[in-house]
Formats: structure tokens, sequence, C-alpha cells
């Protein structure tokens, strides 16, 4: 399974839906983001760019205007990605089909400071920079709903009261084996145990972002495991439920 980003640019964002729709009928669309773009956030989502003054001119046309970022996942989910968009800067270069194409600005040639700019309607990662992209949107949206959550929930008053009830009946632990799609914790099993804790995720494409939000903390103390279907939220379920 692989995963990338693409990010709807401001001239194509009243099409979102539709470009949307585009993506999920051949890659899976996990997340999306909806914001005012910043030149902090540009800067690092064009880090790559070895020509400062294209990537300054990116940056300068791009800053506070709307756009919807997100990550897809499939099987060649990079290389999809990168066909569904279009591989040419210019979407008139572009195949028919592409979103490059089918939503190309009116004004998609500009003229700044002596130099053509080209102007698409959506980004899409390259391969040497998919990894890097996707961490970056885990690490600047996702990081309230995972990271912020997993070092909460390690810290929980309950978590650990439980272990200390349970350390008294344990005098040796030891890993569990042979569970199908366990990703444990590393000191799981050892004298360490209890400081660690297991995710619990709807699915495994959810279980595949929460194990890239653990790689900004560590796979030492953090475990994920997927369930089969959804969790019942029992505030406010009748008693027959």
């Amino acid at each position: 399974m692989e995963y990338s980003l693409f990010m709807i640019k401001p001239c194509a964002y009243k099409n979102k839906n539709e470009i949307l729709d585009i993506l999920n009928e051949k890659l899976n669309v996990l997340f999306t983001k909806d914001f005012v773009l910043n030149e902090d956030f540009l800067n690092k989502l064009y880090n790559n760019e070895k020509n400062e003054t294209f990537k300054a001119i990116n940056v300068k046309q791009l800053k506070d205007k709307p756009a919807c970022i997100g990550i897809v996942s499939g099987e060649n989910a990079i290389k999809d990605l990168i066909e569904i968009c279009g591989d040419k800067p210019l979407g008139k270069m572009c195949d028919k089909n592409s979103i490059r194409y089918r939503f190309e600005p009116k004004e998609d040639i500009l003229h700044i400071d002596n130099q053509i700019f080209f102007v698409n309607s959506i980004h899409k990662a390259d391969p040497n920079e998919a990894i890097d992209q996707v961490t970056l949107f885990i690490k600047e949206f996702l990081k309230c709903t995972i990271v912020t959550n997993i070092i909460e929930f390690a810290k929980a008053k309950s978590k650990i009261k439980l272990h200390k009830a349970l350390s008294s009946n344990i005098k040796r632990s030891s890993r569990l084996l042979g569970i199908e799609k366990l990703e444990d914790a590393n000191l799981a099993g050892t004298k360490d145990f209890k400081d660690c804790t297991l995710i619990l995720t709807e699915g495994d494409s959810a279980k595949a972002l929460a194990l890239s939000g653990i790689e900004v903390v560590g796979r030492d103390k953090y475990g994920v495991f997927p369930l089969r279907g959804k969790v019942l939220n029992v505030r406010g379920a009748k008693d027959s439920q």
C-alpha cells in the first residue's frame, strides 16, 4: 500500500468536490483539509524546490488563498496520482482526461520578473517527495487527532492505574506473537510494558495512517491494531446494543 499527497489549488478550489470524486474513482481519499494557505506551510511543502526564484513566485501567488489538501492511498498511489492529476506543469500539455487538463485555469501562464510561470489546478507529490509530504500533512493537520492524542492517552491517569493493578499480578510478561495485523510496540512484553500504549483503529487504512503518525513520537511505546467494523459510541446507546 502506498500513500501520496495532493493539493487542489486556489484556482480550482471551486471545483473541489468534482475533483475529489475523480480522485476517489481510482484511489482512496483518506483525509482532506480545507484551509487558507500561508507562507510557512507553502515553504515546507516546496522545501525541495531547487529554483529559489520559482519557489518564491509560487509561494507568493498561492498564499492567503483557499485550498484543499489531502492524502490518498492505493497499491500504486504515487504513480496513479501523477497520472490522474497530469504529469506536465501546464494543463494543455497533459492528457485530456487528467485533472490539470480538465480544470486548467484561464490564466495559466504568468510573466513575473521576466520569467514564465505555469499555473495548474492541482499539486501532486513527486515520487521522491511523497513520504516527506504525507509526513508534513500528518504533522501539520493531524497532530491533534493522532500525535497529541497518543501522548495524552499515554499520560492518562486511568491507564496508569490500570497498569498498577495488573502489575501486582504479573511477575513476568512476554510479547504476543502470531496475531495477524498487530504492530506491537517495541517495548511490549518487556519490563517496561506498563509504559506502552496499543492504539485501536477502524480498519487497515486508519492503521497505516496511525503508523505514519507514530513515527513522529517513535515506535518503542506505541503499537497499533486494526479492528473490523466500527467501534460503538456508547454515549446515548441503548442497553440492548
